[in-house]
């Protein structure tokens, strides 16, 4: 493997760990002003992040997949909830129940047909793991 992958892999495993700190940092002040939506929007970009990780360590598709399955929690999770900390930060509390009541079926229903996709293929039609090569850029300058 080649350095790029190395330190590919080591910013997301370090950025993961940045967010989890920030997220448990906000967790323990949940009496300020929109902490609470904040915490749960960086423990999703973390969990994102953390996968992301996992799926370029993964050496089987079986793993792959599995570990964007569990991306996909991150992903579904990251827009609502930086919505509502918007929303919170704001003061416009009043807004979150009818967005809520919209975002999280849609959201569930998506990870559900992520999490059900061996059935139907409609998120993944072809999987499969090809060998990649790394190429030097030429730069024309």
């Amino acid at each position: 493997m080649h350095l790029a992958f190395y330190v590919t892999l080591a910013s997301l495993i370090f950025g993961s760990f940045i967010l989890g700190c920030l997220c448990v940092f906000t967790w323990r002040r949940r009496s300020a002003n929109s902490s609470v939506a904040l915490s749960l929007f960086l423990g999703a970009a973390a969990l994102w992040v953390v996968a992301a990780a996992a799926e370029h360590l993964a050496p089987t598709l079986a793993g792959k997949v599995l570990a964007s399955k569990i991306q996909y929690l991150g992903i579904l999770t990251v827009p609502i909830a930086s919505l509502c900390t918007v929303l919170a930060y704001l003061g416009l509390d009043k807004w979150q129940r009818p967005f809520l009541t919209f975002a999280i079926p849609g959201g569930l229903l998506c990870f559900a047909l992520v999490a059900s996709n061996n059935i139907h293929h409609w998120v993944w039609r072809h999987r499969k793991v090809t060998a990649l090569r790394y190429v030097k850029p030429k730069w024309n300058i």
